[in-house]
């Protein structure tokens, strides 16, 4: 039940977000495809900034992603290289994940009215260029997805939390509940081809959740049910026969997809990876990726059983959809999210140079440990902002013999603006092996350790904070330097990154994950 009063309270600042917005830009066509931006050897860039492009979605030739400078839905033709973006009408788009989806000619979105505040899933008709609202109703109406005439979405009421799945058929105007029954809560509705998946409780006031399924084309409804807990909505394969989610299991991330004609559930992804936000189509599977300490994106074969490395570099690649070959994500390389295309059959991997100056470490990583949790496992409350906001205990080991000093940098690449940096400390000795819990909030600390500026605007640690949702991930990156940092306490990230080139001679990783 928290879960849901904690997505109406999510949907609720939004509303709040939306109505202090002035001066947002008309909507408007434009005659031409948005410029490129950074170059990603292998894939084009096919927006660029200052603004960001976020959470796209893709259906054959066209891609739409959320502009959270605009609060616009913006549509792109690969094949003509046109883009427009979305009469607006007082209407702004919800730039978080899974708010937007397109299906042929039609794109469906969840929008706020500036005018009432209303949250509503609309329609957009490409070739007619026309808007229809599908909902009008007190309740909160969010994470909208389509397949072909049918459109799904979550109802969640305000007064209750309770969620549902409403339907609207575009064909004949239909519109009605699914599967409604007050007792159960069910989420993320996810449609490709005849097939709508969804997780829910099934009235377990515990929360747990399973996965279900309906598919038309063979007239079956199921129940996957599993001691496993789901950590990322199901994606739904275009023809309807795969399905694929994240799960934790054993404290670890598993990627798993389900084969609904046979009902075989794989295992995708082993203890060393760290998977979210999946996305399936014809033969291949892509999900983001935070084994390597920042979102890379991956790629597994589904027929050949290949696990490929799309992306790798020291940017964030995140929250990939997919479309047969064409693979859509939306990466961070010069502090703009922007929205980046490959395809399936490209590079294995295609690399990005670190920056000018910084040392290549040739050392073995340091191994980065917590007592209180373990890598790819949810942080405890305590350490949170719904606890003491308490700094967690630390230990590492490998710290190679040339290092002068240590650093250490946790930020969390899922925030809904970019990065956000959770810690900044620097100056310690080499001879440390871990930092004590609950540090206390001051530039300088016994040993000659420095902290600095965290995002939060605070000095020292500031915990776990991310909006109702999927789990965020934060990164805990050790870096050992070859010299000590000209810096002193109070320094922000920026400066202490720019002191850290050409420095770096070994680092280490440390994932925790935490979702409200």
């Amino acid at each position: 039940m928290k879960w849901f009063i904690r997505i109406t309270a999510f949907a609720a600042v939004l509303f709040i977000a939306v109505l202090l917005i002035a001066g947002v830009a008309s909507a408007q066509i434009f005659p031409s495809g948005p410029e490129p931006g950074p170059e990603t050897p292998g894939a084009t860039a096919i927006t660029s900034g200052p603004g960001d492009k976020m959470y796209p979605a893709v259906a054959g030739d066209i891609i739409v992603w959320l502009d959270n400078t605009t609060w616009s839905v913006q549509v792109y033709n690969v094949t003509s290289g046109e883009s427009l973006t979305i009469p607006g009408e007082g209407i702004y788009a919800v730039v978080s994940m899974r708010q937007v989806d397109v299906s042929g000619d039609h794109v469906v979105w969840t929008g706020v009215s500036a005018a009432t505040g209303a949250c509503d899933i609309y329609l957009y008709d490409i070739a007619e260029d026309s808007v229809t609202p599908l909902t009008s109703d007190p309740a909160i109406q969010m994470f909208p997805s389509i397949s072909d005439d049918l459109v799904f979405w979550m109802n969640v009421e305000e007064t209750t939390g309770m969620s549902e799945i409403y339907w609207y058929n575009i064909g004949n105007g239909y519109h009605s509940s699914y599967l409604e029954d007050p007792s159960i809560n069910r989420i993320f509705p996810t449609i490709g081809g005849e097939t709508l998946a969804w997780f829910d409780d099934d009235g377990d006031v515990s929360g747990h959740l399973n996965l279900n399924w309906f598919a038309e084309s063979i007239g079956e409804r199921a129940v996957f049910e599993s001691s496993t807990n789901p950590s990322s909505p199901p994606a739904v394969s275009s023809d309807g026969r795969l399905i694929t989610w994240v799960a934790e299991v054993n404290g670890s991330l598993i990627l798993l997809m389900m084969d609904i004609s046979n009902r075989e559930e794989r295992v995708i992804t082993g203890e060393e990876a760290l998977p979210t936000n999946p996305a399936i189509d014809g033969n291949y599977i892509v999900w983001a990726d935070y084994r390597n300490g920042n979102g890379d994106i991956y790629l597994y074969d589904i027929q050949s059983g290949q696990e490929r490395q799309i992306t790798s570099d020291n940017a964030e690649q995140i929250f990939p959809d997919i479309s047969g070959d064409r693979i859509v994500w939306m990466a961070n390389n010069d502090g703009y999210w922007n929205i980046y295309l490959a395809t399936a059959d490209g590079p294995a991997t295609m690399p990005i140079p670190a920056p000018t100056g910084e040392a290549e470490s040739t050392s073995p990583p340091i191994k980065v440990s917590s007592s209180i949790f373990s890598s790819g496992t949810s942080i405890p409350v305590r350490h949170t902002c719904d606890g003491d906001d308490a700094s967690p205990p630390l230990s590492w080991s490998g710290v190679p013999e040339g290092a002068k000093s240590l650093a250490l940098i946790v930020d969390d690449p899922d925030a809904p603006k970019g990065s956000f940096t959770h810690w900044v400390i620097y100056n310690i000795s080499p001879e440390e092996s871990g930092l004590v819990e609950g540090l206390p909030h001051e530039r300088d600390l016994p040993g000659g350790l420095h902290q600095g500026l965290s995002d939060f605007g605070t000095i020292g640690y500031g915990g776990p904070c991310p909006p109702p949702g999927p789990a965020h991930h934060y990164i805990f990156h050790l870096y050992a330097l070859n010299r000590i940092p000209d810096l002193p306490g109070g320094a922000d990230r920026a400066a202490l990154e720019a002191e850290m080139q050409g420095s770096i001679i070994a680092e280490g990783v440390l994932v925790g994950t935490y979702g409200r």
